[in-house]
């Protein structure tokens, strides 16, 4: 009986090896198709448009060089180009706006080459500074403490879409968790969550269908509101948001058993999608394929268990991405909100979330 069980196990465990291994080839043919259309966008001197787009492709090419679908001449080409946008402020940015967005994309593409170990440095001195602290007369009270907003323009919120690309800029260029610049970062995130516990703002709502779930900013979704009858404004949870704010938890050393790791992961259990953003449809769907992918793989998991059964979403969320990529090899979204119009742009938050599909 034991041989058996045994014999069992180790053809279920073959059958999943060549399932994955049949997956990868097809990935990967997907990510050459990709990786070609990105080429052939390429412009002589300014790239792909704009400093931004040239970062966020440089980050594409750094992640799918062990498959060797470019080289490392082309990815220090534009590893020099990125910094020679470096300023004396220590930003990294072509216009005086987004520049905190900007840099925090940047300093990922420059990635860990001692090279740039002094921009590096300067660029994350930088990101640090323009985090809204006591330092630049924000106090603790302040719904926006702890959070990064978009940087040098007249925008003044901050927002857990910019938090979370500062911080993850922050950690992959080798910022530890316990920084400062993290655990301030927390109380930024707790008031974005639907969880009274640990938010302290009064829109919080415990709402089975809202718990655990993430909003833009404290007090304000791009997925909504609603007037409860007793007068209180309901924010609307969204999927984004939601695997962005788990991410960032993490990057600040959050234990996922902790409970504001664990009802989020509840909230995105019960909303498990990958035909729309939950919450949103078809707006910032690439942009949630993306995040979708980066914080199962921060969170550590395979498989997510949803109302209709087990998960695994790697195998999920490639399938809908090769289904719906273009023959020439782009991606683009037909809800243009949040520039999705732009195959540039897609095509880029669609192979960085092919590529953590593949499994190494």
């Amino acid at each position: 009986m034991f041989k058996i069980k045994l014999m069992f196990i180790l053809l279920c465990s073959l059958g999943i090896f060549l399932a994955q291994e049949d997956l990868n080839t097809r990935i990967k043919t997907s990510l050459t198709k990709g990786i070609h259309y990105l080429k052939s966008q390429q412009k002589e001197k300014v790239y792909w448009g704009n400093l931004g787009y040239t970062a966020l492709v440089t980050k594409v090419y750094q992640d799918v060089l062990p498959l060797g679908l470019v080289t490392l001449e082309e990815i220090q080409a534009l590893t020099e180009f990125i910094a020679s946008y470096a300023k004396e402020d220590g930003g990294i940015y072509d216009e005086p706006q987004n520049t905190n967005y900007v840099t925090s994309i940047c300093l990922m593409a420059l990635g860990k080459d001692e090279k740039y170990a002094q921009i590096r440095q300067k660029a994350q001195e930088y990101l640090i500074g323009g985090q809204r602290t006591e330092k630049n007369g924000t106090l603790p009270n302040d719904k926006f403490y702890g959070g990064f907003g978009y940087g040098g323009e007249k925008r003044n919120w901050c927002d857990l879409s910019n938090t979370n690309l500062a911080l993850e800029a922050l950690s992959e260029s080798g910022v530890p968790g316990n920084h400062e610049v993290f655990q301030k970062a927390l109380k930024f995130l707790e008031r974005c969550q639907h969880q009274s516990e640990y938010n302290d703002q009064d829109w919080a709502s415990d709402l089975p269908e809202e718990r655990g779930g993430f909003v833009y900013y404290p007090g304000n979704s791009k997925a909504g509101s609603t007037t409860l009858p007793n007068g209180k404004i309901l924010h609307h949870s969204y999927g984004s948001m939601t695997y962005v704010g788990i991410k960032s938890m993490i990057y600040a050393t959050v234990d996922k058993n902790d409970p504001r790791i664990t009802a989020a992961m509840e909230w995105l259990q019960n909303h498990y999608s990958v035909e729309m953003n939950p919450g949103m449809g078809l707006q910032g769907l690439y942009y949630y394929y993306h995040t979708f992918a980066k914080a199962l793989c921060v969170y550590g998991t395979e498989t997510i268990k949803s109302a209709d059964g087990e998960h695994f979403w790697r195998k999920d969320l490639s399938e809908k991405l090769m289904q719906v990529q273009k023959e020439d090899g782009h991606w683009i979204n037909e809800e243009p909100r949040w520039f999705e119009s732009e195959p540039t742009l897609v095509t880029c938050y669609s192979l960085l979330a092919l590529r953590l599909c593949y499994k190494e």
